[in-house]
């Protein structure tokens, strides 16, 4: 029996890579006398087993536990358990229609009408280095007809061809699915990225891994935004145009922000401690059962590994032998990120120039102003050279050029903000800490950068206030100004543009004390239960307060997203890059601060901790301050 059926298995070896489970799943029947045998893969992110190929037996599609179930309570759970529990390659069940077998078979009618007694589980395990979650890539049940003796010998062979044979299959895979996709950029000619993607997420992914819904975003180096770019489908058919996420907005802009996987097994039974509630009010993917299992996968820079370019996602794994729903796993995963990889080469030679000319346009719309103030006070200049004017319009004069001189200054810092946080260097490296009075050396120098803001918004910057005692703390100048000079722009631009009078700003200070913090993340993914929970923390909060449009309560945990920016921003021509609150953010936060919104309209308010802790320099020779972060 071991010869024929090892010519049985080498000659099922050399079908398509795709049939290569069933294939040789019909050599073991071929070879060997039996009522039924199946092949089942395990998946041990989710802990569950999903049937690959079947012989002798194909129950009806409706019955889902039949294609996946759970390894918890099930036979194969148990089988499973005792070879890992006992050292054995395999378990020999005299009778499966004993107990306790037949109380956890899946299907214990099928045991009764195919008359099934002798069961040989044998464990097939993996040989691939990616997979180190777990040693068993799958299951081989086999039921011996009666006076079927199958011994040691072709036990272990089918064990070990059959597992080299999933290993190799799967490097051929990867193989073939790089051939598809190039031969699909082979043909593009002169279409765009959105058109060579589309045979890709309809038809060739789909030959590796079914699935029913799959979406790629593209991040948008203009707006910081991730917009949908090919689909093969969302719910309600909206416009493409208006289907994006902010980073950090939703399950995918999450994806974006952290640049790590997520895999959901049950997105309708998410734990809401670690996942946004509102997911099922974002886009979803148009499907034909009910959105269940979940993958995104953020697709990155090969030249800059740390560079987003996108994220792909996909809704309902479905059972290679059925439309079951199933379960995404370490294998899809990993097939995934190769393709993914292999399209991030063509899109970071495609997109290179555009991302550099989408962030040289936008930074030359933000500099444009403050450009031609200085301008137009140098030509004023010029033209009275050799005439007499009063000394006070030279003044007034070389004031505006210093004035715009330093709003261009400071807005080339939040690009640098926005850069030196993402280079991994210490905190030591990126800041010049000094004892500064935080309303005389930052506050005081924030509101005179808006001065042109101001004055060409035609408003009084006088009615930027400060009150209150503030005091003296160890941080970096220029930093801090770059704080409170985005919150003052902000100000600005969402000001009350029907009635002017309305704008003032107030600073005040609230003193040294034990403040009560809200939670660190009540709308973010977060692990840390301690962060879900209000704290009390000595020390200072700052709060800047205006009656402009204020903020929706729904958007307030998201203005703090790169690149976010307030809905119908664009319909009133409010410029801006959406940076200027998350670089706030990412300072507060590396000098241990807090900024959240405590007052939503009329006024709206901006709180900022500063902790006790900075009001000495003790904190600059820990080590947590020079490491990388």
């Amino acid at each position: 029996m071991e010869d024929k059926l090892l010519r049985a298995l080498f000659k099922a070896s050399s079908c398509e890579n795709a049939d290569v489970i069933p294939s040789l799943l019909h050599a073991v029947t071929s070879a060997i006398p039996l009522k039924m045998c199946s092949f089942w893969k395990c998946n041990s992110l989710s802990d569950t087993v999903s049937i690959y190929a079947r012989e002798k037996h194909n129950p009806a599609t409706e019955q889902d536990f039949e294609y996946v179930h759970y390894l918890d309570g099930s036979l194969i759970g148990m089988l499973i358990g005792q070879c890992r529990s006992d050292g054995r390659k395999y378990v020999r069940i005299p009778d499966v229609s004993a107990v306790p077998y037949i109380n956890r078979h899946k299907a214990p009618d099928r045991v009764r009408q195919l008359q099934l007694r002798e069961l040989i589980c044998i464990p097939i395990p993996h040989h691939d280095g990616r997979f180190k979650s777990t040693n068993i890539d799958g299951v081989l049940n086999l039921y011996p007809c009666e006076n079927t003796v199958l011994g040691d010998p072709n036990i272990e062979l089918l064990r070990d061809y059959i597992s080299l044979s999933l290993s190799r299959s799967r490097l051929i895979a990867r193989e073939e699915l790089t051939r598809d996709i190039a031969a699909e950029y082979e043909k593009r000619a002169s279409k765009d990225l959105a058109s060579v993607l589309h045979p890709i997420i309809h038809r060739v992914l789909r030959k590796y891994m079914k699935y029913e819904g799959c979406s790629i975003f593209i991040l948008d180096p203009f707006k910081n935004r991730l917009n949908l770019t090919q689909t093969t489908g969302i719910s309600g058919k909206p416009p493409k145009s208006e289907v994006s996420y902010s980073l950090g907005e939703g399950l995918t802009g999450t994806v974006a922000a952290t640049r790590g996987r997520l895999i959901i097994q049950d997105v309708k039974n998410m734990d809401e401690m670690t996942h946004f509630k509102n997911y099922e009010h974002k886009f979803t993917e148009e499907t034909l059962h009910i959105g269940e299992s979940f993958m995104a996968i953020p697709i990155m820079s090969p030249s800059h590994r740390s560079e987003l370019l996108g994220v792909i996602r996909f809704t309902n794994r479905l059972n290679p032998m059925s439309d079951v729903v199933d379960r995404f796993s370490e294998e899809d995963f990993q097939l995934i990120s190769h393709a993914m990889n292999l399209i991030a080469l063509y899109m970071d030679y495609e997109q290179g120039e555009a991302r550099r000319t989408a962030f040289a346009m936008q930074m030359a719309h933000e500099m444009l102003t403050p450009a031609m103030a200085i301008r137009g006070s140098a030509r004023r200049l010029r033209l009275k050279a050799f005439t007499k004017f009063h000394p006070s319009q030279v003044t007034d004069y070389l004031d505006s050029i210093l004035d715009h001189a330093e709003l261009q200054i400071a807005l080339n810092r939040s690009i640098e903000y926005v850069w030196a946080g993402r280079q991994g260097t210490s905190r030591a490296s990126r800041y010049q800490v000094a004892r500064l009075q935080l309303d005389i050396d930052i506050l005081s120098k924030a509101k005179k950068l808006v001065i042109p803001i101001a004055r060409d918004a035609h408003l009084t910057f006088d009615n930027i206030k400060f009150s209150g005692n503030f005091p003296a703390l160890y941080l970096d100048k220029f930093a801090f100004e770059q704080v409170f000079f985005n919150l003052l722009t902000n100000a600005i631009k969402y000001r009350d543009y029907l009635d002017p009078a309305k704008f003032e700003v107030t600073i005040d200070c609230l003193g040294l004390a034990a403040h009560r913090l809200p939670p660190e993340s009540e709308d973010k993914p977060t692990s840390n239960p301690d962060a879900l929970i209000a704290q009390s923390r000595r020390g200072y909060v700052v709060r800047v307060q205006d009656c402009g449009m204020g903020v929706d309560e729904k958007e307030a945990a998201k203005i703090f997203n790169l690149g976010y920016r307030k809905k119908g921003m664009e319909k009133i021509n409010v410029r801006g890059l959406g940076i200027g609150l998350s670089v706030a953010e990412k300072i507060l936060g590396d000098f241990g601060c807090r900024i959240w919104v405590s007052g939503y309209r009329n006024p709206t308010v901006f709180s900022l901790f500063f902790p006790e802790s900075l009001a000495n320099e003790h904190y600059l020779t820990t080590d947590a301050w020079r490491e990388p972060n």
